[in-house]
């Protein structure tokens, strides 16, 4: 009937990349009101094809369940579902991995091929499904957008000096505990006390540090990440510190003995 939906209580996106297991993750939305939810994070890791599970939880009724894929490209990102390709938003690709926006527009009924104006031009979208459909409409009419940032490039040959002893262990620990805890938590889910303030939520470390190089990690840790609430830390954290509480995160992602 083409009305926003009134009854959703939740909007999660899950990500998982097709070509390798790098593990699953997650990206609550958060309501704006009148039935639309948005989102960011740093969930689009690599250049490739991923499956994005799309769960929408409503009030006193089943989850309504959806699937698409999206593949990134260098510069693009494209969604796609059976017998539809939709036109890609702006994408930076960087060393690390893609910074994602999305936005939803969630409706009663929807039937069909549809067309939403969008930007000023008309689009063609594939419904999610029947009950309820979801409708992604930033990039000018695609599934999937994203907001561009930049990042400092760090040189590729930078690796940690440190080994993982138990002694660097024990600083990074102490460490992280006193910077990070607040926001990533203590076992670095990202469910620290402070995460449900933060746009966009504090990353999963136990999933994100073992996809990225050391180089990469090191020069968020001493610059912060742009687009997120991840602050600099480089005038906190002399060069060692840093590489120590890299090691404590490396640790965060190994299965306990």
């Amino acid at each position: 009937n083409g009305r926003l939906a009134a009854n959703v209580e939740r909007v999660t996106l899950r990500f998982n990349f097709v070509e390798e297991d790098l593990g699953e993750s997650e990206l609550v939305l958060r309501s704006r009101g009148d039935g639309v939810f948005s989102g960011q994070g740093s969930n689009v890791l690599r250049v490739g094809a991923w499956k994005v599970d799309l769960q929408i939880r409503r009030q006193g009724r089943d989850d309504a369940l959806a699937s698409l894929e999206v593949r990134a490209r260098d510069q693009n990102i494209v969604a796609t579902a059976p017998g539809t390709v939709t036109p890609a938003g702006g994408l930076v690709a960087t060393e690390g991995g893609f910074i994602l926006g999305v936005e939803l527009a969630l409706f009663g009924l929807v039937l069909g091929l549809g067309a939403q104006r969008l930007g000023g031009k008309r689009r063609r979208y594939r419904v999610l499904g029947v009950q309820l459909a979801a409708v992604l409409i930033l990039g000018g009419g695609s599934y999937l957008a994203t907001t561009s940032y930049a990042t400092a490039i760090y040189p590729k040959t930078l690796t940690n000096p440190f080994p993982p002893t138990q002694a660097s262990l024990q600083k990074g620990g102490e460490i992280y505990t006193n910077n990070c805890v607040s926001c990533h938590g203590l076992s670095g889910r990202g469910d620290g006390p402070l995460a449900r303030t933060l746009t966009p939520r504090p990353a999963d470390l136990r999933v994100h540090v073992s996809q990225h190089a050391d180089g990469q990690l090191y020069t968020w840790i001493a610059n912060g990440v742009p687009g997120t609430a991840m602050p600099p830390f480089k005038d906190r954290l002399s060069d060692e510190e840093r590489w120590h509480v890299l090691n404590y995160l490396k640790s965060l992602t190994r299965p306990q003995s």
